[in-house]
C-alpha cells in the first residue's frame, strides 16, 4: 500500500511539474504572437502610408463615378 502511495505521489509531481512547464509555453506562445502581431502592424501601417497618398480620397462608392468601373 506504501508503495502505491508513494506512486500516486510520484504521478501527481510529475503531472504539476508538466502543467507548469505547460504553462511557461502557452506564456512564451502568447509573447511570440504578440510580437508578431506588433511586426504584421507595422508593415501594414507603413504600406499604408506609401500607398494612400497616392490615391484620390473616396468617402463612398457612391460619390465615385468611376468606382463601377473599376471593380469589373
Amino acid at each position: 500500500m506504501a508503495t502505491v502511495l508513494a506512486r500516486f505521489q510520484e504521478i501527481q509531481e510529475l503531472q504539476e511539474e508538466w502543467y507548469m512547464g505547460f504553462r511557461e509555453e502557452l506564456r512564451n506562445i502568447g509573447s511570440a504572437m504578440g510580437t508578431i502581431i506588433v511586426a504584421l502592424t507595422q508593415i501594414v501601417t507603413t504600406l499604408r502610408d506609401h500607398v494612400a497618398p497616392q490615391r484620390a480620397p473616396v468617402t463612398s462608392p457612391g460619390q465615385d463615378h468611376a468606382y463601377h468601373l473599376r471593380r469589373r
